[in-house]
């Protein structure tokens, strides 16, 4: 166990402990605003994206920086055979759920709608890419998220729930589980927006060291639903 392992379990822990003083009730409710929220994001974030790539130039930004960052031109002076391209691919220092998805796109259909030829313009505008549907998931996720507060504050919902009891407060605390594992997973979402950081490279060591904190961030289920859709809205 190692300090990263220490946060996530204090991360759930106070999760759930919290559900469990709110109650069944209460946890229920902030569970499905929670789940509503990324409902809504998931929906809504490809629309961020595209205005984020076409009236910024945000992209070419973070092409250039993750180019530099990984050192791309001098790695991939020459030509590559397939099979130089995968070990090179596979020795990014990168999470391995993007270097997969790298694995997996490697081919000229995913060049040509990123309009490149080289293997270095794949791979740091397919991650710029990534980064962007981040950035857009983040920013929708927090609009839609304090929305609902204002909403639910507004109509004055909460103090409508019914009251709380024991069964009520024990039963909050599978409910306070799942809030905290969602939480963890959206905060592994904004640690890999900055994956090519020097520093937050010290924490994906930290990641691969643990298998605990490894599993919660290679089973992100938040993370894979940006990955997946990123294939659609290339």
């Amino acid at each position: 166990m190692n300090w990263l392992d220490i946060i996530i379990i204090g991360i759930i822990v106070f999760c759930t402990l919290r559900a469990y003083r709110r109650g069944f009730i209460l946890s229920l409710f902030s569970l499905v605003s929670l789940l509503l929220t990324i409902l809504l994001t998931v929906q809504l974030y490809p629309v961020g994206s595209r205005l984020i790539s076409q009236h910024t130039n945000i992209y070419e930004s973070f092409q250039s920086s993750i180019s530099n960052t990984l050192n791309l031109e001098e790695q991939l002076s020459g030509s590559q055979t397939l099979e130089e391209q995968t070990s090179l691919i596979n020795n990014l220092p990168l999470p391995s759920t993007i270097r997969e998805s790298l694995l997996v796109n490697n081919n000229r259909e995913v060049y040509d709608i990123l309009q490149v030829n080289r293997l270095e313009d794949y791979i740091s505008g397919y991650i710029a890419r990534i980064a962007i549907n981040i950035l857009s998931f983040i920013i929708i996720f927090l609009i839609v998220y304090i929305g609902l507060r204002i909403l639910i504050r507004t109509l004055d919902i909460i103090s409508k729930l019914p009251v709380l009891n024991s069964v009520n407060k024990l039963l909050g605390i599978g409910f306070g589980l799942i809030l905290g594992l969602i939480k963890v997973w959206f905060v592994f979402i904004i640690i890999t927006f900055f994956s090519t950081n020097g520093l937050v490279m010290i924490v994906f060591e930290k990641i691969n060291e643990s298998s605990f904190a490894s599993a919660l961030y290679n089973n992100n289920v938040l993370l894979k639903i940006i990955l997946d859709l990123s294939k659609n809205i290339l």
